[in-house]
């Protein structure tokens, strides 16, 4: 999930600086290559250009409705040379996730704040992966430990077999055939097999 949201934000990034620099600062406005070189299509991304007061000087044409500039954004975004990253949601309900960077022009010689560029995404694409990502994970642990308690339930059945044989070979066996009568177990259980026909040959002697 931490992948995925870091390449979600690292994608809103590239869009919100790419959007601050390509929109000329005389006229502000979304010409056609611009949508398409910031890959904005319908149920997307999105963006909107908003003017230093917060007023909206033009949005996306997949945009149905304006989006407000937060308060949040009008105060930190100024300062900072990094997007500010923020969650919202649409008039229909759906999550976003918003980023946005402000743009600054030299005119005369000084450095003059020009327009906030903000570039968003809605969320439901992401959260569906981030859902199959959590079923494919879910059903990989199921199969294993079912798979696992098969393995452990043959392991224990072949275990007890070979102690019942060793059981029923120690009780066919009578004190004056001891050093003579032989024990036969399984190969597999060398280390139990050992301490039996050891334990059985020093009762011999």
């Amino acid at each position: 999930r931490g992948r995925l949201d870091d390449d979600l934000d690292s994608q809103l990034r590239a869009r919100t600086f790419a959007l601050s620099r390509v929109v000329d600062s005389r006229r502000p406005r979304f010409q056609p290559y611009i949508e398409q070189g910031l890959d904005l299509k319908p149920e997307a991304y999105f963006a909107q250009l908003f003017d230093e007061n917060g007023d909206l000087i033009d949005k996306s044409s997949n945009l149905n409705a304006t989006l407000p500039l937060s308060e949040m954004t009008r105060r930190t975004a100024p300062d900072r040379t990094e997007p500010v990253f923020e969650q919202g949601t649409d008039a229909e309900g759906h999550r976003l996730r918003i980023a946005t960077m402000t743009r600054y022009d030299f005119i005369n010689g000084e450095r003059q704040f020009q327009s906030y560029a903000q570039v968003g995404i809605r969320l439901d694409r992401h959260e569906q992966q981030l859902r199959q990502m959590a079923v494919g994970l879910a059903s990989v642990s199921l199969a294993v430990w079912f798979i696992g308690m098969i393995v452990a339930a043959l392991l224990i059945r072949h275990w007890l077999h070979s102690l019942a044989s060793l059981k029923q070979a120690a009780g066919q066996l009578s004190l004056d055939k001891l050093a003579k009568q032989r024990v036969l177990v399984a190969t597999a259980d060398d280390e139990i097999a050992g301490r039996l026909v050891c334990l059985v040959r020093d009762f011999g002697r």
